[in-house]
């Protein structure tokens, strides 16, 4: 569709599920083998619904090369992690304890930054996205996490 204007920019698509999707093993597994036949870029899938984070999930979304978010809050267990393909880990964070609008102090993000590192050290490629940007912490959020600012 619109993302193929992109061209080799394209880094990584996100795939966001809703909360009451739950995980439907055959339904996905048509699904994620659909996208995946149509390309190679990187896919990651936020599932948002408790039924996604178990292994039987994880298996099928590493079967196509598809990593699972680590998102910030994690609304069930497992969720704050990656999960899925371990050559992608995608992190995306919302702001915490209020979603969309709270800043990342400088210890939060230095432990994002370790959880970042150590899945690079795995052998996976690492995008971080915030998603804080109600009251327009993001952008520094970012550029401090890449040590780009003071």
């Amino acid at each position: 569709g619109q993302a193929q204007g992109l061209g080799d920019r394209l880094g990584v698509l996100l795939v966001q599920l809703p909360p009451s999707l739950r995980f439907a093993p055959e339904v996905a597994e048509g699904f994620f083998a659909m996208l995946r036949g149509k390309t190679m870029v990187g896919i990651a899938c936020e599932p948002r619904h408790a039924s996604w984070f178990g292994t039987e999930a994880d298996a099928l979304l590493a079967s196509h090369q598809i990593a699972r978010v680590a998102a910030d809050p994690a609304r069930h267990e497992g969720a704050g992690q990656p999960g899925g393909w371990p050559g992608l880990a995608y992190f995306r964070l919302h702001g915490v304890p209020r979603i969309y609008y709270s800043d990342y102090g400088d210890e939060r993000l230095r432990e994002i930054r370790q959880r970042m590192a150590a899945c690079h050290e795995a052998g996976a490629k690492v995008w971080c996205i915030f998603d804080n940007t109600a009251e327009g912490h993001a952008l520094g959020n970012a550029l401090t996490l890449d040590g780009a600012a003071p």
